[in-house]
């Protein structure tokens, strides 16, 4: 099948943006104790996404980011929030994300209005994190531009946001930029079994990911996000929604390492892994967690 090219850099050219995270703009503030805090803005300034890094990935285990997401979910302008997890040889880096909307005309019309109140909220995000023993420091405008383009593109690029490669591609069954190759899946966490069957399948797949990428000395990562939707808005019931991605140097290395991990699920477990077919970009940046666009394109969203 064809796949979706976005571009290749000319010559001097500052290079193709990731549509990973496709629709979003990075914004900063300085929030209400003082740090410099980025921030992920949507096209239309109405939604925005923050995010805070974990000091030690271990701490950040399922019961902890439950009760973190209750936390964080009592603002009403809260939508979604992620907890993501990036795993290469045995460095493991976990994130907490949380995206909120605009609230009134004044927020929507005027996005430093927006940006003022996120500043209030932001200690909100790290404190929640800190009180159930994942000590959290907010990302930086600096920081999440960083992150974003090791993650998505590579170390050896320019630091940018949107991330930029040389040559982006999309295809139905992985995204490729530079010759880095993401492919990604959804983990259906509603349905027969309950929380505790999903949310075990996500942890099996952490601890078999983690262990493959230590098998391969970095030579395949693996990045998991943990999306779920807030159940206090008015108008919406709770989901939630995992996304793997597997990611290499080539596709033969992605489709082995990524059939060997669903291998070592049982079989009802499988049946909860679904293949992202035509939105390997959207998984790519939904598993990282950055933006407030995928998650609506999610089970998560349904």
């Amino acid at each position: 099948m064809l796949a979706k090219f976005f571009g290749r850099a000319a010559a001097g050219d500052n290079g193709v943006a990731h549509p990973a995270v496709a629709g979003l703009r990075l914004d900063s503030v300085r929030d209400a104790r003082g740090f410099q805090l980025g921030v992920l803005l949507d096209e239309s300034a109405t939604e925005a996404t923050i995010a805070a890094r974990v000091d030690d990935a271990a701490t950040m285990t399922h019961e902890a980011v439950a009760a973190w997401t209750g936390k964080v979910g009592t603002e009403e302008t809260v939508v979604a929030t992620c907890a993501s997890r990036s795993v290469e040889d045995e460095t493991a880096t976990a994130v907490l994300w949380v995206s909120v909307a605009a609230a009134g005309k004044a927020e929507r019309k005027d996005s430093s209005e927006f940006l003022t109140r996120l500043a209030r909220f932001a200690p909100v995000l790290y404190d929640s994190a800190d009180a159930l023993g994942m000590d959290a420091k907010p990302l930086s405008a600096h920081e999440l531009e960083a992150w974003t383009t090791v993650q998505l593109v590579g170390e050896d690029r320019p630091k940018a946001f949107p991330p930029r490669a040389g040559e982006v591609s999309e295809g139905p069954a992985a995204v490729v930029a530079d010759g880095k190759v993401t492919v990604s899946f959804e983990v259906v966490m509603e349905g027969e079994g309950g929380d505790e069957a999903a949310s075990g399948v996500m942890e099996k797949m952490v601890f078999h990911g983690s262990v493959l990428s230590a098998s391969t000395n970095g030579a395949v990562a693996v990045r998991f996000g943990m999306w779920s939707r807030i159940a206090s808005r008015a108008h919406h019931s709770a989901r939630r929604v995992g996304v793997v991605s597997v990611i290499a140097a080539d596709s033969a290395t992605a489709e082995d390492a990524a059939w060997a991990l669903i291998a070592r699920l049982d079989v009802a477990d499988r049946l909860r892994v679904r293949r992202l077919w035509y939105r390997q970009a959207m998984g790519a940046g939904a598993s990282l967690g950055a933006g407030v666009m995928g998650w609506r394109r999610l089970e998560v969203a349904a």
